[in-house]
């Protein structure tokens, strides 16, 4: 089993070599997700009525469902731990709808990595071959260690799978930024153009968010990614002919003046793993639809014409090492001519500069 890398296959593994060990007749093996909600039900002879049937009203009876909460490592609870037998027969759970199944005895197998719940395994036995020993309980317990330890490694294998996938698109277009969500919009991948784009929404200077002390500025995934993403999911969970909803787009203007296209999807079926969906967030700065009016500049600043050189660069998003090296000059070179400009201009900072620019007209149209 420790070979798998598929987890279908390893829990179908898992529940064949159990039944042959404890000659069970029906079993069933749950995945969580990460919020610890038991999803992706596979069993072994349970018929899918019953399933329905447990889903739709049975549940709620039981007693199985107390055994929840963050408690630390791994759990195994068998019925007689949570009811009283002799009340617990005569209950309309147990004869309308274990009984028919040739359910009497129940031992579930919490299967957890430290507070973090991978799955739950149901072990169910007919009151003719009689309840788990205690040598088998000792056997589920030697189990338990290698189980958990091969669903982490098949999702940490899972997630190399996507992100080199995610590589491989991101690479045919670097210039964008990547942010990928998993089906409960926790973060799977971001490329570097994203983290850069979470920068700039954290930095005080663009009044968005103070960040805490010892906290990355690309730690938090914006609301409005969120909100773009839960609403493509409900969408999705709607369609009954399982029709991707189409991208949600939007632009997004930031207080330096500059102006980001985002666009939400959900991932295409050939990029999503073992049925799951995932979302990619992509961002892409707007480029200028307006240039520096070099007239205008001359005429309101009295700037020089090596003074006008670098402002376009600058105008254009260039860095000052970027501007030295296109301009052939040094960097502290570009860095004497910036405090002249701003001298000039009068202001502080290049956010200012851009909007004195703007403020003064001295943009036109791009042609």
């Amino acid at each position: 089993m420790g070979t798998c890398l598929n987890k279908d296959i390893f829990r179908q593994r898992v529940l064949d070599m159990l039944s042959k060990i404890f000659h069970m007749e029906n079993s069933i093996f749950f995945l969580a997700d990460e919020n610890s909600k038991l999803i992706n039900f596979m069993g072994k002879n349970v018929e899918e009525k019953y399933f329905r049937e447990f889903r739709n009203y049975y549940y709620q009876f039981d007693p199985f469902k107390l055994v929840q909460g963050s408690f630390y490592g791994n759990r195994i609870v068998s019925l007689e731990d949570l009811v009283d037998s002799s009340s617990f027969l005569d209950s309309e759970y147990y004869n309308d709808f274990l009984r028919p199944q040739r359910i009497h005895y129940k031992t579930c197998v919490y299967l957890k990595s430290g507070k973090e719940l991978l799955g739950v395994v149901g072990l169910f036995r007919p009151k003719e071959f009689g309840n788990f020993s205690e040598k088998e309980i000792r056997i589920i317990k030697l189990l338990i260690p290698y189980l958990c330890q091969t669903l982490k490694n098949i999702e940490i294998f899972r997630k190399i799978q996507l992100e080199n996938s995610v590589l491989k698109m991101t690479n045919r277009d670097s210039s964008s930024g990547f942010i990928i969500l998993n089906d409960c919009l926790g973060l799977v991948h971001m490329n570097n153009k994203a983290k850069h784009f979470l920068k700039i929404l954290a930095d005080p200077d663009h009044g968005r968010r103070k960040l805490d002390k010892g906290e990355n500025s690309y730690s938090f995934i914006p609301s409005l990614f969120m909100e773009d993403c839960q609403h493509l999911r409900e969408q999705r969970e709607k369609s009954s002919f399982g029709i991707t909803p189409l991208p949600i787009k939007r632009i997004l203007s930031l207080s330096n003046y500059k102006k980001y296209r985002l666009c939400s999807q959900i991932l295409t079926k050939g990029m999503s793993l073992e049925n799951r969906f995932f979302y990619l967030v992509r961002i892409d700065e707007v480029t200028h639809d307006v240039t520096l009016d070099i007239s205008a500049l001359e005429i309101n600043f009295c700037l020089t014409k090596r003074e006008i050189e670098i402002l376009v660069n600058l105008f254009d998003g260039l860095k000052n090492a970027e501007i030295a090296g296109k301009l052939f000059i040094s960097e502290i070179t570009v860095k004497k001519h910036l405090q002249h400009i701003f001298e000039k201009i009068g202001v502080k900072s290049r956010t200012a500069l851009i909007r004195k620019i703007i403020e003064y007209k001295c943009t036109k149209p791009q042609t």
